[in-house]
């Protein structure tokens, strides 16, 4: 004998609780139907939407669950009307929620839908979108498909402001593929349309992946060139977290020059900034690559200094035992001083 359920439970599913398909088909038969998906989608459509100058809210599992449901509904009914705005309200809770692939899925059946996209405009929207998404996958060969797409279109329109945004985009994959020459290509193509539209803080963001695309290839000379001008806009900005990470990377390049000293001052100097910041792996890291400066340059007493000092501020922030960074520092500490450290 069979045990049928009105409902059933899928333990890891967007809706875990849902109606058995016999009585999800029984539903779907009555007159009234409709009606009822009518009704949902426009709960949902609601539901979400934002009114006034309201910033949207952070969307729940179950909200996004119901939101999901009425979208595939009506991709599936291929209906356009409804498609783009509600896909418009859902993409943004759902990358917040690293749905990445759940959102492509969506993204891609609304591209192939006919009618949901009506300006070129939304097209290239939705072409980059997809093309970052596909980028967070790992898949760099769809994601320069859709970002060549998006730029193709913005090129057609004369966007000069989206266009830079998607040969940087590109450029970023290219970069993460290691094909740093085509990386630098599409990298310097942005930053001369940034500059030309003298938007600075995506000149300094630019900047500094040109010089750890140049780092890649071993100009240090020219790394090191950019990184202090994308050192230099972020001062200006105020951007206390990006000028951290390019006097970090000033650090790396002094250190492959084998100025290890001029290292350690870049060093130092991000290392305040993350202790200002009160960011815990920021000085770790910072603190780690001093401590390998010290011993290129064999001043052990240097680096016992600097790690005591790190274990001190693990031990400030409550971290002493469970931060991973700390059994190594006690490690090379125990080297550096020549005593076991417990």
């Amino acid at each position: 004998m069979t045990e049928l359920f009105l409902v059933e439970h899928r333990e890891g599913a967007d809706a875990p609780w849902a109606l058995h398909d016999l009585v999800r088909m029984f539903a779907r038969a009555l007159p009234d139907a409709e009606d009822a998906d009518a009704a949902h989608l426009a709960w949902v459509r609601d539901h979400l939407r934002p009114t006034g100058d309201q910033a949207p809210r952070e969307v729940s599992e179950i909200e996004m669950a119901e939101a999901v449901t009425a979208l595939e509904r009506q991709l599936n009914a291929e209906d356009g009307a409804w498609v783009g705005p509600l896909f418009q309200l859902l993409y943004k809770p759902l990358t917040a929620k690293g749905r990445y692939a759940t959102v492509v899925d969506l993204g891609e059946r609304l591209l192939a839908l006919e009618g949901s996209l009506p300006t070129l405009e939304s097209q290239a929207s939705l072409l980059g979108n997809l093309g970052i998404w596909q980028g967070r996958l790992g898949n760099m060969p769809k994601a320069i498909a859709f970002l060549e797409r998006s730029l193709a279109i913005s090129e057609t329109l004369g966007r000069l402001d989206s266009q830079a945004i998607q040969l940087g985009n590109l450029g970023n994959c290219y970069l993460t593929l290691g094909d740093v020459p085509n990386a630098i290509e599409f990298l310097l193509l942005s930053l001369a349309i940034n500059e030309q539209l003298g938007r600075v803080e995506d000149e300094a963001l630019l900047l500094g992946n040109l010089g750890l695309a140049h780092r890649k290839l071993g100009s240090i000379l020219q790394s090191i060139g950019y990184h202090h001008r994308a050192l230099s806009i972020h001062e200006r900005l105020g951007r206390l977290d990006s000028q951290a990470a390019q006097l970090g990377h000033l650090g790396f390049c002094y250190r492959e020059q084998g100025d290890f000293r001029r290292a350690i001052d870049f060093h130092e100097r991000a290392l305040a900034i993350y202790e200002r910041l009160e960011r815990i792996d920021g000085q770790a890291a910072q603190l780690s690559h001093i401590v390998s400066c010290c011993e290129m340059l064999g001043d052990m007493p240097l680096a016992a200094q600097f790690l005591e000092l790190s274990l001190a501020s693990f031990v400030d922030a409550g971290l002493a035992e469970t931060h991973p960074t700390m059994m190594k520092f006690r490690r090379m500490l125990s080297v550096a001083t020549g005593d076991r450290v417990a």
